[in-house]
């Protein structure tokens, strides 16, 4: 019958001005030229190909699309089985190599799979993010490896960044101590996300969103240990005399409509505009109606208690500072010229 006819065709398509052809169906310019090459064998129930396609001149100028000079990749079907390899592309000053497969049908195109299992994996090589993120915010190359598995209705992507990688964001530089990222249909989780300050610092981030809820439930735990205050204000581009280090160890959980915070902020060895401050500690703590409490001792000077949140009239805050025997030539040592104040206030 039809089914076991035996099939020998060869297809070859090329296009050397494909904005003209894509303009037509009304697709932007995304590349130059295309060529495809594609020979089938083998019978109208069981098909076996092999392939090849090339992609010139990708992106680049008002696209929005990184600049790629090439792209190609072969590929095979055998026994229901699609197999990319040798996918290669040069961008962005480094290079893209991945490959394959996805079991289509089992013996015959007759017992298709309605979620084809899938097994890809890609890795960048040293792509520059300056030219990825053209805004300059960014500097450095990066390597990565993407892999996904699974089935097309159910995939498990896993998105790794190697320790020892040395970016810039605006202007400070920061080692990547390694990220490593998963994704499914029912979760975002990031086990590992570990950035040092190359001038001190060091920043922690790990947690995962539950997709499968509505509205998505959130469990993220944050640590930021010993970050130079001068580092955020010149990351920040503030050009202002304050040193000391910032301490954070927050749990955020909840769902993103809701999120509750609980934990710690610190703040140590502060000097301002010559005014030696000391530390400070704020508990950050949920409270009954959804918001947050923060109380705490500034500088070992003030106390601090306030609630605040977010309800349907919008954002509410109430604080209250209070402070006792606070001598003021402390905070000015000029003033111990004049003579010796202080105060006693609640505000």
């Amino acid at each position: 019958g039809l089914a076991k006819k035996v099939l020998d065709v060869g297809l070859r398509i090329g296009a050397s001005d494909l904005p003209r052809v894509l303009s037509s169906l009304k697709v932007g310019p995304l590349a130059k030229s295309a060529e495809v090459a594609v020979d089938l064998t083998g019978s109208m129930d069981s098909p076996s190909a092999d392939g090849r396609i090339e992609v010139r001149d990708i992106g680049g100028g008002s696209t929005g699309i990184p600049a790629v000079a090439e792209l190609h990749t072969g590929f095979r079907l055998r026994d229901g089985i699609l197999t990319v390899d040798g996918l290669h592309a040069g961008v962005a000053g480094g290079s893209l190599d991945g490959g394959g497969s996805a079991t289509l049908f089992e013996r015959s195109v007759a017992h298709m799979l309605a979620a084809p299992a899938i097994d890809f994996r890609l890795d960048g090589k040293s792509l520059s993010l300056e030219e990825l993120i053209t805004s300059g915010v960014v500097a450095g190359k990066i390597s990565f490896t993407l892999t996904a598995s699974g089935t097309a209705k159910r995939p498990k992507v896993h998105f790794r960044v190697p320790a020892g990688t040395t970016v810039e964001i605006l202007g400070q530089a920061w080692l990547l101590e390694g990220i490593e990222i998963e994704a499914d249909k029912d979760a975002l989780t990031v086990r590992l996300c570990h950035v040092a300050g190359k001038t001190g610092g060091d920043i922690r981030i790990e947690g995962r969103v539950d997709l499968a809820k509505k509205p998505l439930a959130i469990d993220w735990r944050i640590k930021i240990l010993d970050l130079p205050i001068a580092a955020i204000l010149a990351t920040a581009k503030v050009d202002a005399p304050v040193s000391g280090n910032l301490t954070i160890d927050l749990h955020v959980a909840g769902t993103v409509n809701a999120p509750t915070v609980e934990g710690t902020v610190e703040i140590s060895g502060v000097r301002a505009f010559d005014m030696k401050l000391g530390d400070a500690k704020l508990v950050l703590t949920p409270t009954p109606d959804g918001g947050v409490a923060v109380s705490g001792a500034l500088f070992e000077r003030l106390n601090l208690d306030a609630t605040a949140g977010y309800g349907p009239k919008g954002p509410r805050a109430h604080a209250m500072l209070t402070f006792q025997n606070l001598h003021v030539e402390e905070l000015v040592p000029d003033l111990r010229e004049i003579g010796r104040a202080s105060c006693r206030e609640r505000v």
